[in-house]
């Protein structure tokens, strides 16, 4: 899988929160802040590791926020699925691909 599979806008399933990807760069949109994403993965070993970067502000992060911070940062596997991404670590994260206009 190329890096333009796993590119794209994603949110989570069932919130409102949503994740950019785009050659190993990144985006995560919690309810009030925009914190930068940068992932590196191994296609064979279907493994990817996420790093939490810079966020808008740093305050006023919910408790959800912090969890879903916390999870992504430990996230260690994926699976690719038709519409979107399963993301494996100490959570699962169920990722829809957002349609394009």
């Amino acid at each position: 899988m190329s890096q333009d599979k796993l590119k794209g806008q994603y949110f989570i399933d069932g919130s409102a929160y949503t994740i950019e990807l785009s050659n190993g760069t990144g985006a995560i949109h919690l309810s009030r802040n925009t914190c930068q994403l940068n992932y590196e993965y191994a296609e064979q070993m279907q493994s990817i590791q996420f790093a939490i970067g810079g966020c808008t502000k740093v305050c006023c992060d919910n408790e959800l926020d912090e969890i879903l911070k916390s999870s992504l940062a430990q996230i260690t596997g994926f699976a690719t699925q038709k519409n979107g991404l399963v993301l494996y670590g100490k959570d699962t994260l169920q990722l829809q691909r957002k349609a394009t206009p």
